[in-house]
């Protein structure tokens, strides 16, 4: 196995965990100030006065640092900035001030007046932010405002400056500032802002953590709200699981899920349940299970299967299982020359086609549809968009039609359309919801949207645009980001990109030295926290937490490279994909090794590809096996 350099600076997921940092700590100092919470400073100017908190002053301000580190740190009052005796300084000029610092807003456009005073304020304060934007703030310029706020707690914490807290307990200290520790943590934020004498004190004894919390945990997660860094594996997750519900930081609960739900094994499956449960991770819990139902067969045969409760042991057998499946482009106006339903169905472990009674006909709309895409949420089996040809011409003409399977009811429905007609674009499955990304439109060879479809609400939605247009690009989901990435030919600028976001930042950030870009028709899969990405020649591995890369197995022969993918065609570890020619071939993570598959039927008189999916399917053998088929 030949190993890449590791990619310079953070991971993906190192990127993303400042990101989201950065947006809640910057939210909740907005939050102190509207709801009046945890203010240390009072500015007057005249007869008016600013509450405001010193940390974000200082954070925002060379001349609030200077003042209050040359005045001292007295903790046991608010400090009182009087500013009324220097001219520049006007209630409307630090009003305006304060909503920068706190909110990113500026001055209306066309309030040449307003604007006037608010540059005299800053550069009074010596604010070093953007003193040129005077009538827009940008995203990049709010995301860079994030940024230097938190950043600049970083810096106090080395400098050991404006400290108001210290936690004693089990024998050690740590110094702190209130606002952060109650912006990151329900627990401190109840001590500090309700009734309790905690919150009157500058040094507190948390005499009542738990055993389980270690002081190792609690030095983790406080480096976290002030970096943005943590380091997650199988020696701490646990007790850093524990500390982070005693101290009630939903954010490092959300990190450590993601890590157990994505390393889920024969041996601790059963110990994750029972961990998932104790917490009541709906998340862990969910993939525990359906870890268990997809590996049954393999799961029975050990003796960590008697450790299962003997309710869920007998109840496995009976669910629904994991099954590959099938679905062909055709050409205009095709009709199945078999006769038989259109979703092809993979026998397990044999890898061998076979047709399913239960399954009814393509609609006639999807029959006649070719690079449609295929995603599959809460087992309801989604066709989306794609292409026809127009009527007496072979122009091409992108549609928005959405159709959908429903596993349960075995029929097909028309779904909610998508605001754009795409054709040559992706779907990922994340956070509950479809993401249609990018693609060819009717005008528009290379498109920048990106939607997303609700089942709740049965809606589609605009969201953040890729930053701009791409065309029969690769997508993945991965450790709950998005990741597009494509060759010169996949981008309307003509230069190759990987891009990756997370619903929780709602930002597209571009990653750069990606290993291997994939070409058109090549993909990228996601299994746990690695991404695996198929490109003309290799596979390659890339881990998302940890930024390492590799390089496997060959692929199987050089006509594969036009491969087929969808956002959810893994089997247990077997990455499964189709040619445009209806070969099929499956991927083994662990064996590093490619296996050929049983061709999809009636290929050679459908020529435009197979997109290949798994769903979940009732136990039963209610289907006509190939072999049975052909005897017929």
């Amino acid at each position: 196995m030949a190993t890449y350099d590791d990619l310079e600076g953070p991971s993906p997921v190192q990127r993303t965990t400042k990101t989201r940092l950065q947006q809640m700590v910057y939210s909740s100092f907005s939050d102190f100030r509207k709801e009046n919470l945890l203010y240390d400073t009072k500015l007057v100017v005249g007869e008016e006065e600013f509450r405001a908190h010193k940390v974000l002053l200082a954070a925002c301000s060379k001349y609030f640092f200077s003042h209050f580190k040359n005045s001292g740190n007295d903790v046991n009052s608010v400090s009182v900035v009087d500013l009324t005796k220097f001219r520049e300084i006007t209630p409307e000029g630090i009003r305006v001030a304060l909503d920068f610092m706190y909110e990113g807003k500026l001055p209306e456009p066309g309030d040449d007046n307003l604007q006037k005073k608010f540059r005299a304020t800053k550069e009074f304060l010596r604010i070093p932010l953007y003193t040129d934007y005077c009538d827009v703030v940008s995203e990049d310029v709010l995301r860079d405002l994030r940024e230097f706020v938190q950043y600049s707690l970083q810096s106090f914490r080395s400098q050991k400056v404006f400290f108001d807290i210290t936690i004693k307990t089990k024998g050690k200290k740590f110094r702190a500032h209130r606002t952060l520790l109650a912006a990151c943590s329900r627990y401190f934020r109840s001590m500090f802002t309700l009734n309790f004498k905690e919150g009157k004190e500058h040094e507190i004894n948390l005499a009542d953590v738990p055993a389980q919390v270690s002081i190792r945990a609690l030095k983790d997660l406080i480096e976290l709200i002030y970096t943005g860094e943590i380091d997650i594996n199988v020696d701490n997750f646990e007790e850093l699981l524990t500390a982070s519900f005693f101290l009630q930081m939903e954010f490092p609960q959300d990190l450590c899920a993601k890590f157990i739900a994505a390393n889920i094994d024969l041996e601790n499956c059963a110990d994750v349940l029972r961990l998932a449960e104790g917490y009541g991770m709906e998340e862990v819990i969910k993939a525990a299970y359906y870890f268990m139902q997809e590996n049954y067969d393999e799961l029975s045969q050990t003796d960590h299967y008697k450790r299962l409760p003997d309710d869920l042991a007998g109840l496995l057998g009976f669910l629904p299982r994991k099954q590959l499946a099938g679905i062909a482009y055709r050409q205009s106006n095709y009709q199945s020359a078999l006769g038989s339903p259109d979703v092809v169905l993979y026998e397990d472990k044999k890898w061998k086609y076979y047709l399913d009674s239960r399954f009814t006909s393509l609609p006639k709309e999807i029959a006649d549809t070719a690079t449609f895409e295929v995603a599959v949420l809460d087992n309801i089996i989604y066709v989306i968009g794609g292409f026809r040809f127009q009527d007496k011409r072979r122009d091409f003409l992108p549609t928005n039609e959405v159709h959908c399977y429903d596993c349960v009811f075995r029929a097909w429905n028309e779904c909610s359309p998508m605001i754009n007609e795409r054709d040559l674009f992706r779907t990922v499955v994340v956070g509950g919801e479809i993401y249609a990304i990018g693609g060819r439109g009717a005008i528009n060879n290379y498109q920048s949207t990106v939607e997303r479809f609700n089942p709740l609400t049965f809606t589609w939605k605009l969201t953040e645009p890729l930053p701009l247009g791409a065309s029969d690009h690769a997508a993945a989901e991965c450790f709950g980001h998005i990741f597009v990435s494509g060759d010169s030919s996949c981008w309307v600028d003509g230069m190759p990109r990987t891009l990756f976001y997370h619903p929780d930042t709602r930002q597209w950030d571009k990653l750069d030295d990606f290993p291997i870009v994939p070409c058109r028709r090549s993909g990228m899969v996601g299994l746990g926290d690695k991404l695996y990405i198929i490109g003309l020649e290799t596979v390659a591995c890339y881990d998302v937490r940890t930024g390492q890369c590799s390089s496997l197995a060959n692929l199987p022969s050089p006509q594969t490279s036009s491969f087929y993918f969808t956002s959810d065609c893994i089997l247990r570890n077997d990455i499964v994909c189709a040619t445009n020619k209806g070969d099929c071939y499956s991927y083994d993570t662990e064996k590093d090794a490619w296996r050929e598959m049983e061709s999809f039927p009636e290929m050679q008189i459908c020529t435009r590809g197979v997109m290949v999916f798994t769903f979940w399917m009732e136990t039963d053998e209610d289907y006509f096996t190939a072999a049975q088929l052909a005897e017929a």
